[in-house]
């Protein structure tokens, strides 16, 4: 079974400065696929194929290049959603914001977990030359029991990563007749429905008020 860990990290101010970097080319990644993908659909009329948009983004910016490779697979998966979507009526609209900040992922190619703590996160090969890791350190406690998978940065108030890894647990089979989606947010706090028709709003309308006033003063 996969689970993520979100967890705080220590690193040294240049290190912190470059880590924002990478969110920010990570973002001209996304920003490149989207006027990629229109300049081919105005000259063909056809989608651009994720083959395609892999090709004409590798080895153009300073992330390794599996972090290049994730950033195409989120714009393709967001792109196949919205047509999805549209087939079944829906008004989505496809990917087309563009972005000054975008997690930068790093795949299993890309990062090395040492026991106590230290992790160092690859740059990849920058004209013809191998950049050095970056090199942040997390709490040995916090390193997951498991194979660890993919590493998200990600910001929340402040820098932080998240650790995709296998646990090794098989899931077990849910027996219950209904299921349940809950939706947590800011207005609404939870939304809930379940598939027998029920459902549930938890309004946090109030909780924000007093949010509001209180950063008044």
């Amino acid at each position: 079974m996969y689970r993520t860990l979100k967890t705080r990290f220590r690193a040294k101010k240049e290190v912190i400065d470059k880590l924002f970097e990478c969110n920010r080319i990570s973002a001209e990644v996304w920003n490149e696929c989207l006027r990629l993908a229109k300049e081919h659909h105005l000259k063909t009329g056809k989608w651009i194929t994720k083959t395609e948009l892999q090709k004409a983004t590798k080895g153009r910016f300073p992330i390794h290049s599996q972090s290049i490779q994730a950033v195409v697979h989120k714009y393709i998966f967001a792109r196949d959603g919205a047509r999805e979507a549209r087939k079944k009526g829906e008004k989505t609209k496809f990917p087309y914001k563009k972005k000054k900040h975008f997690n930068t992922k790093w795949a299993k190619d890309g990062f090395v977990l040492h026991e106590d703590g230290t992790l160092e996160l690859s740059l990849g090969i920058w004209k013809r030359k191998r950049q050095s890791p970056l090199v942040v350190k997390m709490d040995k406690e916090q390193i997951p029991k498991g194979q660890v998978k993919e590493i998200e940065l990600v910001y929340d108030r402040g820098l932080w990563l998240c650790l995709l890894y296998e646990d090794g647990k098989e899931p077990k089979e849910n027996k219950n007749q209904n299921r349940v989606a809950i939706d947590p947010g800011e207005i609404h706090t939870i939304a809930a429905v379940c598939e027998n028709g029920e459902n549930l709003i938890i309004t946090g309308r109030k909780i924000r008020s007093i949010h509001r006033l209180r950063n008044k003063n």
